[in-house]
């Protein structure tokens, strides 16, 4: 049996889900409730919450056991009160903020390597959402409950990465390490041989 995904939010990256998730053999529905799975980026706080929680949302529109993927850049609270609504709902909520490293491109949302996405949930719960944020934002790796997504040697989120692991290993706060992956001081001012050079 294929699965089915249902997706909420903004058009361009349901176009983009729709795509990847297609590729895997998972078929778009606009029904919540018969999909197995729920996607959703929504592009502002209200309109995230309005899509869960209003009248007729995706909390009470999905069946039991559904799980929902947010991929919306949204607060703490939210996610904290996205996992309670949907535990006791039994539904399986996992939170994977999508970040686009170069969002002027003209194609920033079709390149995964543009794409970076950090999930969190519980253990099942990322199992469960590993092959759909895969399908999005690339490779996945294991991080305790917590999945870092699309971290290519070398790539930004790397060196993002490896840059906070050393500047903390050092002592050194924010501004070492805004002026290391910068390529120069505080506001951005070139620093020279910031980059090997």
């Amino acid at each position: 049996m294929r699965d089915s995904f249902a997706y909420v939010g903004n058009e361009t990256v349901g176009s983009m889900v729709e795509a990847r998730l297609g590729a895997l053999g998972y078929v778009r529905t606009s029904d919540v409730g018969s999909a197995r799975t729920v996607v959703t980026y929504c592009t502002s706080q209200t309109a995230l919450e309005d899509a869960y929680f209003d009248e007729g949302g995706l909390v009470q529109a999905a069946a039991a056991g559904t799980l929902l993927v947010d991929l919306s850049p949204s607060t703490p609270g939210f996610a904290r009160e996205l996992n309670a609504v949907a535990a006791v709902s039994d539904l399986v909520a996992v939170e994977a903020p999508l970040a686009v490293v170069d969002p002027v491109r003209a194609d920033a949302f079709s390149d995964k390597g543009n794409l970076v996405c950090f999930a969190a949930g519980d253990e099942d719960a990322l199992a469960a959402a590993r092959p759909v944020v895969e399908a999005v934002a690339g490779p996945a790796l294991s991080r305790g409950a917590a999945l870092l997504l699309a971290v290519r040697r070398g790539g930004p989120a790397c060196r993002c990465r490896r840059a906070f692991g050393r500047e903390r290993a050092g002592g050194r706060g924010r501004r070492a390490l805004r002026r290391r992956l910068h390529g120069g001081d505080v506001h951005g001012r070139a620093v020279r041989g910031a980059h090997g050079g």
